[in-house]
Order: C-alpha cells, then sequence, then structure tokens
C-alpha cells in the first residue's frame, strides 16, 4: 500500500479509511467475507459493521465502529489498535520462521545421554541411602557402644601395642558402619 499522512483525514475521508480497513483486514484474514460497496451511508453502516463483528471474532480487538465511520482522526486511532496488532503478528512470525541454529542432534542426543547416566546415578545413591536409613537402628548400637568403648579407653593411660589394637578396632568398627 501507499504511505498515507495523517493530513489526509483532517477532513473526513470515508473512502481512504474504508481502503486502509480493508486492506488491514484481508493481511488479518483473507477469508473474512467484506461487503464492498460503500456508496450510500446504510452500505457503509453494514460495511463497519459486518468488518468489526468479524476482527472481534477473529483476534478479540474492539474497534468502535462510529469512530470508524466519522473517517477521521479518531479513525486513525481504531486503525492504529487493528495496525498495531498485525505489526506484533509479523514479528512473532518473523521470530518463528528463522532457524533456530543452536538446535544440533548431536548435542541434543549427548545432552539424553548425560540426563540419563544422571537419573541412573540418582536412582541407584538414592536406593543406597535408603538401604542405610533401614540399617540405622543397628548402626545406632554400634555407635552407641563405640563411644562407650572411648569413654571407657579415655580414662586409662594407654600406649604402644595396646593403642594401636584400639585404633585398629575402631577403624574396624567405622569400617563396618560404613558398609
Amino acid at each position: 500500500p501507499q504511505s498515507i499522512s495523517i493530513e489526509s483525514f483532517r477532513t473526513p475521508n470515508f473512502e481512504l479509511m474504508a481502503e486502509v480497513l480493508y486492506w488491514m483486514v484481508q493481511r488479518l484474514d483473507p477469508s473474512i467475507p467484506i461487503h464492498d460497496d460503500i456508496n450510500t451511508e446504510d452500505d457503509r453502516v453494514e460495511f463497519l459493521n459486518g468488518i468489526t463483528t468479524e476482527v472481534a471474532a477473529k483476534s478479540h480487538i474492539n474497534l468502535n465502529a462510529r469512530n470508524l465511520y466519522v473517517a477521521d482522526g479518531n479513525s486513525v486511532k481504531e486503525l492504529l489498535i487493528l495496525a498495531q496488532f498485525l505489526h506484533r503478528a509479523s514479528i512473532l512470525a518473523e521470530i518463528e520462521a528463522e532457524p533456530d541454529e543452536t538446535f544440533n542432534v548431536e548435542n541434543n542426543v549427548e545432552s539424553y545421554k548425560k540426563s540419563r547416566s544422571l537419573a541412573t546415578e540418582i536412582t541407584e545413591i538414592g536406593a543406597r541411602l535408603h538401604e542405610s536409613l533401614n540399617t540405622e537402628s543397628d548402626d545406632k548400637k554400634e555407635r552407641s557402644k563405640a563411644i562407650k568403648f572411648l569413654k571407657s579407653v579415655t580414662g586409662l593411660s594407654v600406649e604402644g601395642s595396646e593403642k594401636d589394637h584400639i585404633e585398629s578396632s575402631i577403624i574396624h568398627i567405622l569400617d563396618s558402619t560404613r558398609d
């Protein structure tokens, strides 16, 4: 379409407003039926009512038919509402049409494999944690025995081979509780 100045609407210009509105509605949805005869007042009312109803149904944009009928600066504001909607839609269409350069099948396969191995590892750790929690009551008893033993030993002065034997016993008890 041609460039249109706001000056074109200083005086009412229904033909130009109808042409612009017709073009925008065709851009919105070419299948919208439009009554294109605007010679009489009734034809103009039918034209605007049909378009405003269809635009509201298709895009949920409520255009004021009275402001459009006047075909002056107020109609430009109404046309601008539809023009902004079409502009945003065209920007979104361009964004969706651009190919995603970051998409790489090999990266996705690697990511999938990593995710799968992490899930397996998490499951295994969870199973070991569950088993450890099940044996917690037995482990608690063993810890209590070890603490009692340490308390009794700390009161004695133990040196040499006895000390080495006590340390190895403690390490053995701790190792058995870890498993």
